[in-house]
């Protein structure tokens, strides 16, 4: 009997939207959410010897910009963004850049059977006032079925209880889990 395995699969990086608003900045990080919304990116590579994610991005000329981010492993293994170049005029850290990361997180998103249909726009939204930490409450109550119109979208993601009521907790419950960075 004889056995074949089947290649490994790359899973491009997964990087949160506030850690590529504060590479990029607030402006280029929205129109680098439009960029990877309507499909101008291509071509996304990943090297994890390297920590390399390329990409190429059609932007407003005839030719494609090229993108390259450079990321690090911190000593407790997880990614950081070093810095992203690009053949625009911009030359660094610009709308490309940010659209190949976003593309890159909606790749990996599609090719994790386990993640929920809510996580590419929780991911990739940014409030208008340009606050990327306010976006998480909307896509965790998006995910967990309290997103506005809801019921219970007053505030609390957990109903408090009623007088007589042993416990107001949903019916259904939803799994998750939070991943914490410190940094020095």
């Amino acid at each position: 009997m004889s056995y074949v395995a089947e290649p490994l699969l790359v899973l491009p990086p997964l990087v949160d939207s506030p850690a590529i608003v504060r590479l990029v900045g607030t402006t280029p990080y929205n129109r680098g959410v439009t960029y990877a919304r309507n499909g101008s990116v291509s071509e996304i590579e990943w090297d994890p010897e390297m920590n390399l994610l390329t990409g190429v991005v059609q932007g407003n000329h005839a030719r494609p910009y090229r993108c390259r981010v450079d990321l690090t492993r911190s000593s407790g293994g997880q990614l950081r963004l070093l810095r992203g170049t690009c053949t625009c005029p911009m030359t660094y850290n610009c709308k490309h850049v940010a659209a190949t990361l976003l593309s890159s997180n909606a790749a990996r998103l599609q090719m994790e059977p386990k993640a929920a249909s809510g996580w590419p726009a929780a991911l990739t939204s940014v409030p208008q006032n340009g606050s990327p930490g306010a976006a998480w409450k909307s896509g965790l109550g998006a995910l967990v079925g309290h997103g506005p119109g809801s019921a219970s979208s007053g505030g609390s993601l957990v109903e408090q209880p009623t007088s007589g009521a042993a416990s107001a907790l949903p019916a259904q419950t939803t799994p998750m889990g939070l991943q914490f960075e410190l940094r020095a």
